[in-house]
């Protein structure tokens, strides 16, 4: 019985110590700035390609328009950037993310989608996402990558002015249709350069450190889970191992006449003290160390080779 309320005891103390982990960070803030409304923000991005970039005039007014009233529908910021300059795939995905910080601000609502029309092979498209917009498209991105793949050109084949125009469209309505699509309460995004967490909460949008109650139930579940097989074993090997039985007096086994003390003492005839002078260091040191650091905002999204 003893054994048994221990084993309880021992899973219940476990489970205890792990609490502390689901609330640590209970106070994080939250960085999410939502969208300023200034749809007019929003723009087609055409310089670069071949130094006087892709579109006539007719095309890129048509196109910027459509990118601004898709924005100020959708109410979220929308760049689409006609790359005409080779990027490895690594220095795309942060010159995305960086260039929409930088024009939009960090942890705001809106996209950017990055056409790679350098000539490399293969070609790399980008989507980087932020704020509300992580959600909206992060588990459609592929859907979205391959819709459009029947607009753009292989690598080896050659770029048509119109096959881009149609892309661009092509995800305006994927950004639409996207976010029209139910989307659940529970969803949430962790964004591993940041260790951030994107999710909503009362209908709020959260961008934080705290982690979301769907992933806290989660670990507790798991935590519990392993509490409670913890005590299972514990009692089980307990039970087959330990056997407690009532004190027996040694007495029993020897005769009172066999038994013999014997005095025996160490006596310390020498005395050998060294000393040594120990240094001191008046300026002490201290080491530290520091990892990379990811800056801007926290950002979904993910590159497509063609």
């Amino acid at each position: 019985m003893i054994k048994k309320f221990l084993s309880v005891l021992a899973s219940a103390v476990i489970c205890l110590c792990l609490v502390p982990c689901l609330a640590a960070n209970a106070s994080s803030s939250n960085n999410y700035k939502g969208w300023d409304g200034n749809w007019q923000n929003s723009a087609l991005i055409d310089t670069e390609y071949d130094e006087k970039g892709l579109f006539s005039a007719e095309y890129s007014e048509e196109l910027d328009q459509e990118i601004k009233q898709y924005a100020k529908d959708l109410e979220m910021n929308i760049v689409i950037y006609i790359g005409g300059t080779y990027r490895s795939d690594s220095s795309t995905k942060d010159f995305c993310d960086d260039y929409y910080d930088s024009t939009y601000g960090n942890d705001t609502d809106g996209i950017m989608y990055y056409l790679d029309l350098s000539g490399k092979i293969p070609a790399y498209d980008y989507i980087s996402t932020s704020g509300k917009c992580i959600l909206l498209y992060e588990k459609n991105r592929e859907a979205i990558f391959t819709y459009l793949d029947s607009y753009l050109p292989k690598s080896d084949q050659p770029i048509e002015e119109y096959d881009i125009y149609q892309a661009v469209e092509g995800f305006l309505s994927e950004l639409k249709y996207y976010a029209s699509q139910k989307h659940s309460s529970s969803e949430y995004y962790h964004d591993t350069n940041k260790n951030t967490y994107v999710y909503y909460k009362d209908g709020e949008l959260q961008i934080t450190t705290k982690k979301p109650f769907i992933l806290r139930l989660r670990i507790f579940g798991i935590s519990l889970l392993i509490g409670l097989l913890t005590a299972i074993i514990t009692y089980f090997i307990s039970k087959s191992h330990y056997k407690f039985k009532n004190k027996t007096n040694p007495s029993v086994y020897l005769e009172s006449n066999a038994v013999r003390f014997h005095e025996r003492s160490d006596l310390l005839i020498r005395t050998n003290v060294t000393k040594h002078r120990i240094e001191s260091n008046s300026g002490g040191s201290h080491r530290g160390g520091g990892g990379g650091h990811h800056s801007g905002g926290s950002h979904g999204g993910g590159g497509h080779h063609r």
